[in-house]
């Protein structure tokens, strides 16, 4: 019984990979690929040289900074994750992806996988970018992330991420073509971003304060905690509405 659970276990692994490998290849060297992971490239140096050189040493262990390693990740997965499903549809070869033997949960994790790998991977290119930008506006010792510092980031970036793609994910099952994808994803993101700070006017004077006042002058570890706890389980509610409304049987219709 133990056998036939890892051998599907196993199966299940390859077929995700295979899927993964498939979409990895397309994000990278995919038609008009160069030009949209130059872009890609380019936004990522921007951002990681000019923020952390403005604000200088204080980007290593302000709280707030810690709202830039998930906005950034969930920016970059605009175009990435409207490709997932309206782009096969567009080219037309959705249906013969969903005309292989591969399980729909497979489809959709190495879709995910894929897309996630991508933008976190892009999104630490920021990191050393940073340190770049610090040390050249702040002459003196040399400034480095602590190796706790490192998790922290890289742990917040790929929370973002699969928050990205699991979004995205939901948005190309449904989208008529990537244009309408991309329109909708980034419809969404602005107002995710955008309510919080309608949102503060809102709150008491009092409650307003003190939020300001962590984001500024508390323990970044404390904001990327509340950040991080928030992401995960939003990602578990974005993932368990994903594998459910994938049917292959739905799409094919489409």
């Amino acid at each position: 019984m133990m056998r036939d659970v890892l051998a599907v276990r196993c199966g299940m692994m390859r077929d995700v990979l295979a899927v993964g490998w498939k979409e990895w290849r397309e994000l990278s060297a995919g038609e008009g690929r160069e030009s949209g992971l130059l872009g890609l490239l380019l936004f990522v140096g921007m951002l990681g040289l000019f923020l952390p050189y403005q604000v200088g040493t204080s980007w290593l262990s302000a709280p707030w900074v810690m709202l830039f390693w998930v906005w950034v990740p969930v920016f970059l997965m605009t175009t990435v994750a409207a490709d997932m499903f309206a782009g096969e549809r567009e080219r037309g070869t959705l249906g013969s992806l969903l005309a292989t033997r591969l399980p729909d949960r497979a489809i959709l994790a190495g879709k995910v996988m894929a897309a996630v790998l991508y933008v976190w991977g892009a999104t630490l290119l920021s990191v050393p970018l940073s340190l770049l930008a610090i040390n050249l506006s702040s002459p003196g010792p040399v400034a480095t992330y602590t190796a706790g510092q490192l998790a922290t980031v890289s742990a917040l970036a790929l929370l973002a991420s699969v928050c990205g793609a699991a979004l995205g994910a939901l948005i190309s099952l449904r989208a008529p073509t990537v244009r309408h994808a991309q329109q909708t994803f980034s419809l969404g993101v602005l107002v995710a971003f955008v309510a919080p700070v309608f949102g503060l006017h809102l709150l008491p004077f009092g409650a307003k304060a003190g939020l300001l006042r962590a984001l500024v002058f508390g323990e970044a570890s404390t904001v990327a905690l509340v950040l991080g706890l928030s992401l995960a389980l939003l990602n578990a509610l974005l993932l368990g509405t994903a594998w459910a409304r994938f049917r292959r049987g739905r799409l094919l219709l489409q």
